[in-house]
């Protein structure tokens, strides 16, 4: 099942009473350390929550035993739940994929990594569909699914005093709201920025919205100063 090792090593006969020996388990692969028990003429339980494992000598010599059993796959998942935008016509990216162990135990993939089979998906149809996961490793098998959007660009959409933009981008792709400006301020008004909410007006302030990559949609407004005044608004 697996290699134990203490420190003090065992039959050194270094490990005097009341000091600490500290006990190493190295599981073999696809097992899980289960139990862990030294024995001084009765048994007693290491606890074995999280590592190290210690216990404290006896007056007498003991026997340190470990329990090993079998580590299987529980399920696989998305590490991602939220649906994945992809690019029409373009090479297909899969999401990174946790394996769960019957002990807990969780390891991440990439989408990429052999050990995975990703199908059902057609990246020349517009529109939502399931991809179906495939795991196979020496510890088990699972399989799981999870929705994509594919998309001929993510839209963005600019508000700017009532009037609506539409642009769309790749996936990834920077979208330079830093370096894109509102087009329609009333007389005495000056573009100051874009904001990811209506601006109310007679504000004073705002977070303005940074250069960004594409990758799901969103809605930005235009906001506007009244030049002369602290005043702002979105004109939305």
């Amino acid at each position: 099942g697996g290699e134990v090792t203490t420190t003090p090593a065992a039959g050194t006969g270094v490990a005097g009473e009341g000091q600490t020996v500290t006990v190493n388990v190295t599981p073999n692969s696809c097992k899980y350390l289960s139990a862990l028990k030294y024995n001084d003429g009765s048994d007693h339980a290491i606890n074995i929550a999280a590592a190290p494992y210690t216990f404290t000598m006896p007056a007498s010599n003991v026997t340190v035993t470990a329990t090993f059993a079998d580590k299987t796959v529980s399920r696989i998942d998305p590490v991602t739940s939220t649906n994945r935008a992809l690019m029409q016509n373009t090479s297909f990216v899969g999401e990174q994929i946790r394996v769960t162990y019957n002990n807990g135990e969780t390891e991440d993939l990439a989408w990429d990594n052999a050990s995975l089979t990703f199908s059902g998906y057609n990246m020349s149809t517009l529109g939502e569909q399931t991809v179906s996961v495939a795991y196979s490793g020496s510890c088990g098998s699972a399989n799981t699914s999870y929705s994509i959007e594919i998309t001929d660009g993510i839209p963005v959409t600019f508000s700017d005093c009532g009037i609506t933009t539409v642009r769309k981008y790749g996936l990834g792709d920077v979208v330079p709201v830093e370096t894109t400006a509102g087009e329609y301020a009333c007389s005495g008004w000056e573009f100051v920025g874009w904001s990811e909410s209506s601006v109310a007006a007679n504000s004073t302030s705002f977070t303005p919205v940074r250069n960004f990559n594409a990758s799901t949609a969103r809605t930005l407004y235009a906001v506007y100063a009244n030049v002369g005044t602290d005043w702002i608004s979105a004109f939305n």
